[in-house]
């Protein structure tokens, strides 16, 4: 699934009315065949909206996203407007492509369509594995970290790593089964 990730504006500057650039929509999952790069255009909305954000890619419109304000945002950022539930979203996935067909010049236009997490129902990763799994993982990242405060002497954060490691084994022991602790007992 392409995202369309409107948060990551670092050296283009926030999104205003008269922007124009080049973006890469971010893969995650499964790739379409079509090429990620697109260009971004901001303009001036109508009816009520503060922009409308142009997806362009080799001067074809792809899609038109209307934009709003974020009042609650510092600097009342521009966000783009879900077009199924009407939620202000930075993070658009492409949930179709629609490929038109003109018989007469033998010419394919085709249009996105963007959806909102909420309305693709995505989640993360993270909260898709078991909980022994996160915990495995969570210990990994503490055994990074305390590694890396070796060579330091009186470390402060030491003890803190130390201490939620100790947290990590107990919620790893007590994600296991009952067979599973009878049978480390024996050994």
């Amino acid at each position: 699934m392409l995202t369309l990730d409107l948060s990551r504006t670092t050296g283009v500057g926030p999104l205003e009315l008269g922007l124009s650039v080049r973006w890469d929509m971010v893969p995650s999952g499964v790739i379409f065949d079509i090429e990620p790069r697109v260009r971004l255009i901001v303009r001036a909305g109508d009816k009520g909206f503060d922009g409308v954000l142009c997806v362009t890619q080799r001067r074809r419109l792809l899609a038109s996203l209307p934009l709003r304000r974020d009042p609650h945002r510092i600097g009342a950022p521009l966000r783009a407007i879900c077009p199924d539930c009407g939620r202000l979203t930075y993070r658009l996935y492409v949930s179709g492509i629609v490929r038109l067909h003109y018989n007469s010049e033998d010419k394919e236009q085709i249009i996105y369509h963007f959806r909102c997490g909420k309305c693709l129902h995505v989640t993360y990763a993270s909260g898709q594995r078991a909980e022994i799994d996160r915990a495995n993982a969570r210990m990994h990242r503490l055994e990074q970290r305390l590694y890396g405060t070796q060579w330091l002497p009186r470390h402060r954060g030491r003890r803190k790593i130390q201490a939620e490691m100790a947290r990590q084994d107990m919620r790893w022991l007590g994600c296991l089964s009952a067979s599973v602790l009878l049978h480390l007992g024996e050994a």
